[in-house]
């Protein structure tokens, strides 16, 4: 009888090991395709970060800004450092009119990206497109050309800034250091010489 008993205790507590240990097992495959699922998602945050941003740009060449937005801010929320999502959230605004919230934008993604030349350039085009700022638009357009020596546009802009202000001399003077950074580019030389053309008008 008691070897009974025995047996029946016996195969009672194996059998609430078993389960134990199937308990364990079972954690222990949730914790796994758990992390194998956070991985998967991990490594699918570009590509979906991508076709968000593609889906805002179709809403901002629609001219649903609004919509855009909220698709460009989906985007930068799974990848922070995507320029093309930044700069057209950005841009959105400045559509918009909202141009205080279009610096927060450019100021923000700068933190993050700060050898992004275009940042420096487009923030420098605002501050001299829409608040008509020339002083701060070159200090932009400096930092850009910093960044990026070969920068035709934020040359371009600082010449034009300097005329805007009534210095032609220096608007020459930025006009004669793009030429040296593209020596053959014909185009220069007409730049400078209109500017010349208009100061002679001035001066008879």
């Amino acid at each position: 009888m008691f070897w009974r008993i025995s047996g029946v205790v016996g195969m009672r507590e194996s059998k609430k090991v078993s389960e134990h240990n199937l308990y364990r097992l079972d954690i222990r495959l949730r914790v796994m395709f758990l992390a194998i699922g956070l991985l998967v998602m991990l490594s699918l945050r570009p590509w979906i970060a991508k076709q968000t941003y593609i889906r805002g740009g179709i809403f901002y060449n629609a001219g649903m800004y609004k919509k855009a937005i909220r698709y460009f801010k989906k985007s930068i929320i799974l990848a922070p450092a995507y320029g093309c999502a930044n700069l057209f959230l950005a841009s959105s605004y400045e559509e918009l009119g909202n141009y205080p919230e279009a610096i927060k934008v450019y100021l923000s993604y700068m933190k993050i990206v700060p050898q992004n030349p275009q940042i420096y350039y487009f923030l420098g085009s605002l501050y001299a497109t829409r608040y008509k700022n020339y002083v701060k638009a070159l200090g932009w357009f400096d930092v850009a050309i910093k960044v990026d020596k070969k920068y035709w546009e934020a040359y371009l802009w600082r010449g034009i800034c300097w005329e805007l202000l009534g210095r032609p001399d220096l608007a020459i003077a930025s006009y004669q250091q793009m030429k040296k950074a593209f020596p053959r580019d014909r185009r220069i030389d007409g730049f400078i010489q209109e500017v010349k053309v208009k100061m002679q008008k001035r001066l008879r």
